[in-house]
């Protein structure tokens, strides 16, 4: 059984970004952020090979690479514990889930038939992150493409 198989629908992941351009800059690091799964990894997210995450994913965390990231002990799919440790890289932070919300803008003293709204989006916690074997494809393609330009 590979890897991805062998996992839960609900795992602990970690990823490493800059969300919303924050970033340590006296020290130069990156800000490490945790979440769950919210989708299983090893199906499909709306037939892409994708998968979602409950994290507070920000614009700036697109790229981020997502990791399972277990310490101590963690539970097999079969219910086992597990003593130790293991870190499984997922794939790539890709976007974040928004909902719109409405609102209205009152004039005053002005009748008009057209009535201005303001609509709003927050984000939900939920991003959307492209699979590691997605990245191996690009990988795979450009090497590819590179060796047949040099034949």
């Amino acid at each position: 059984m590979s890897s991805i198989e062998s996992l839960d629908a609900l795992e602990d992941v970690v990823f490493i970004g800059y969300p919303n351009g924050i970033w340590d800059t006296q020290n130069y690091l990156p800000i490490i952020r945790r979440g769950i799964t919210a989708t299983p990894i090893m199906i499909d997210f709306q037939n892409a090979p994708q998968f979602l995450v409950d994290a507070s994913v920000f614009p700036g965390s697109s790229g981020s690479p997502v990791f399972l990231y277990n310490t101590g002990t963690y539970q097999q799919k079969n219910g086992a514990t597990v003593v130790g440790s293991r870190v499984l890289f997922l794939g790539v932070i890709a976007s974040v889930f928004y909902r719109e919300d409405t609102g209205r803008i009152e004039m005053m003293a002005v009748p008009t038939a057209a009535v201005p709204v303001a609509v709003f989006q927050q984000m939900i916690n939920l991003g959307v992150v492209f699979k590691a074997r997605t990245i191996l494809e690009v990988v795979e393609i450009f090497i590819s493409n590179q060796q047949t330009n040099y034949i």
